[in-house]
Order: C-alpha cells, then sequence, then structure tokens
C-alpha cells in the first residue's frame, strides 16, 4: 500500500511538472517561430522595428507563458493532489516523518520544528516532487495537521493508513479546497494578447 501511495504521488508531481513545461514551453515555441518568420519578412525594417519584435516575441511573450504556465499548473496539480489523492499524500509524508523520526519521540519540540521544514520530508525525492510538495505545503496548512494527527501517535506501517484517513479529514474540514481551483482566464487573456500582438506585427510587416 505504501509503495502504491509513493508512486502514486510520484506520478502525480511529473504529471503536474509536464503540465507546465507544455505550457510555458508551447507558448514560448509558438512565439519563436513567429518572430523567426517576422524576422524573414523584416528585410527593409529598421533596427528599432527589428529589436522591438525581439523583446515582444523572444523574450515578453514567452517569460509571460512561463509565469502564467507555472502558477496554473502548480495550482492546478495542488488542487488535483488535495481533492483525489490526498489519503495517499498524507500516507506519504507521515511516513516520511517515521523514517526521519527514527527512534525519536515526535513529541519533541525539536521534531516539530523540523516538520515546518517541508524539504526534510523530500531529501532523497526528485527535484519536481520537491518543488511541487512544497507549493503544496504553502497554499494548504500541511504542518499545522500533521502535527495534530501524529501526536502522541505510535507511528507504524500498520497505522499509516488510519492516520492518513484522519489527516484527510481535518484537511477537508479546516480548508476549502474548492478555492485552490486556479482559472483558466489569465491564460485565455494571455494568449488573446498574444494573437494581437501577432496579428497587428503581421500587419505592420
Amino acid at each position: 500500500m505504501l509503495k502504491a501511495a509513493f508512486r502514486l504521488i510520484v506520478n502525480a508531481c511529473f504529471a503536474i511538472v509536464r503540465r507546465v513545461l507544455l505550457t510555458a514551453a508551447g507558448g514560448a515555441a509558438v512565439n519563436w517561430l513567429f518572430a523567426v518568420v517576422l524576422f524573414v519578412a523584416l528585410s527593409g525594417w529598421t533596427f528599432a522595428k527589428v529589436a522591438l519584435v525581439a523583446i515582444v516575441f523572444l523574450l515578453g511573450f514567452p517569460v509571460a507563458w512561463l509565469l502564467l504556465g507555472k502558477t496554473y499548473g502548480l495550482r492546478q496539480g495542488i488542487y488535483e493532489l488535495a481533492t483525489t489523492h490526498k489519503i495517499a499524500l498524507f500516507e506519504y509524508l507521515i511516513y516520511q516523518l517515521t523514517v526521519i523520526a527514527q527512534a525519536k519521540t515526535l513529541d519533541n519540540p525539536k521534531m516539530q520544528q523540523g516538520l515546518l521544514q517541508s524539504r526534510q520530508w523530500l531529501a532523497q525525492m526528485p527535484a519536481p516532487v520537491r518543488w511541487v510538495i512544497s507549493g503544496l505545503a504553502n497554499y494548504l496548512p500541511l504542518n499545522e495537521i500533521l502535527q495534530e494527527v501524529i501526536q502522541n501517535q505510535k507511528l507504524t506501517e500498520e497505522n499509516l493508513i488510519a492516520i492518513s484517513r484522519l489527516a484527510a479529514q481535518k484537511l477537508d474540514t479546516r480548508t476549502n479546497i474548492g478555492l485552490l481551483q486556479p482559472s483558466p482566464r489569465p491564460l485565455q487573456v494571455l494568449a488573446a494578447f498574444n494573437l494581437a500582438a501577432m496579428v497587428l506585427a503581421g500587419v505592420l510587416a
């Protein structure tokens, strides 16, 4: 069961990263290709106009796609993790805490302080997983919930699922997860501005 939760979280994190990369890379690639086409057609343009095209389509819009794609992809991934995989998520995180704690007691103040450093949970994990879970901790009260459910608990592999379900219930109670679902409107607005800029540049060319 633990291995299944581990695979589920890792696969979900990589899916989030792929979504971010596809959005950012797709938007950047379209702009770079358009800029190349424009440069072929701009033989009679001044240096200032060529520089403007380079700034807008080689730098400006690609960076905008990267920033919005990162934010949207991460928020959408966090929403999916928090709604469909939350039990597996807590099972994985709580197991990481048992590894860190080893023979120490989790009610030790130093251990509680360690809960606030989420990278300790993920030290052996690939960078995409650390990035997604760190982002998740910024939007959801994971640290507080974990401290509540493990207080005075003896953590064993046998009771991981029961503790994880309790943590998931607390997450539902403490958080309006629906508010985490991002709106696609910013991406739509960026796409509209991007298209308008391309049409304008094409007319001027």
